[in-house]
């Protein structure tokens, strides 16, 4: 018999999908907090769930190893991967935020610079107001915070 396979992104999204999933009648029984399993099957065996890193979940999809996948909305307009947003399940909700100095103004037709975990959405962001900006891209290390 087949299964699906399903990614999800580890973290705070993969509890909350793993809540939706069990809501809808979905059980993986080796599921549990303190697992470290990163393939399971749901108690049919028609689900094969992988948790993969959020950074490779849309490759998953794009190239077929997964069917389906479950990741914030965040990724998928940063990565603008060539998958189909199926359905918006309103978990792993973020916000952004733009921050400047105090009393600093932006001065019309001047470029200014952005640093960003999200280039792609702030200069999109930026394009709508009609605000010229090049953006920096941070990248995340767990062991010291933010990088260019």
């Amino acid at each position: 018999m087949g299964y699906v396979t399903l990614a999800i992104a580890t973290g705070r999204t993969a509890k909350q999908a793993i809540k939706l999933l069990e809501a809808g009648g979905m059980d993986f029984p080796d599921f549990h907090n303190n697992s470290r399993k990163l393939v399971m099957y749901d108690r049919t065996n028609t689900i094969k769930l992988i948790f993969v890193k959020t950074a490779d979940l849309t490759t998953y999809v794009e190239k077929g190893a997964a069917d389906i996948g479950i990741i914030g909305k965040d990724t998928l307009m940063e990565e603008r991967p060539d998958v189909y947003e199926l359905v918006d399940l309103n978990v792993g909700k973020c916000q952004l935020a733009v921050a400047g100095f105090p009393g600093q103004t932006y001065q019309n037709g001047k470029m200014i610079t952005v640093a960003t975990k999200y280039p792609a959405i702030a200069k999109s962001f930026f394009d709508e107001k009609g605000i010229r900006v090049e953006t920096v891209q941070l990248i995340w290390h767990h062991s010291s915070g933010y990088r260019i």
